[in-house]
């Protein structure tokens, strides 16, 4: 499930999940993020922005409260992205209209601002991580 301003909304993956286990009577309540590289990692966020023709950015601030297994970027159908006015990538150069890549640590430090701004099109920023315990 995922939350959209307050409100819980379910994914396409959990709705799927719910028909298939429900046709062999086996009840089913919620999925998980599970990702084989990162056993560890606990948590997965997505932010995003979307635009037309027009700078679009918002910023973010990495709690030191969580280890991060990863920290990656993605746009699609325009670009470039940039982090803190460094360009990450663009898909001008991509036949699928899309790339992405991987944010070193030292690029995104936890307990900064960050601002991560989309040129064109969509575009963002996927975190995995764990809190420290």
């Amino acid at each position: 499930m995922a939350k959209v301003l307050g409100t819980t909304i379910t994914t396409k993956l959990e709705n799927t999940i719910a028909v298939i286990l429900g046709t062999v009577g086996i009840p089913f309540t919620i999925a998980t993020y599970y990702d084989f590289r990162y056993p560890t990692a606990t948590h997965m966020t997505i932010i995003a922005e979307n635009n037309d023709n027009r700078d679009e950015s918002f910023t973010v601030n990495l709690p030191g409260t969580f280890i991060y297994s990863e920290r990656s970027w993605f746009i699609a159908e325009g670009g470039p992205i940039y982090l803190n006015g460094t360009e990450l990538g663009s898909d001008y150069y991509d036949n699928n209209n899309n790339a992405q890549g991987t944010i070193l640590q030292t690029q995104m430090p936890s307990n900064a601002p960050h601002t991560i701004r989309v040129n064109n099109g969509y575009g963002g920023l996927i975190l995995i991580y764990r809190n420290q315990q």
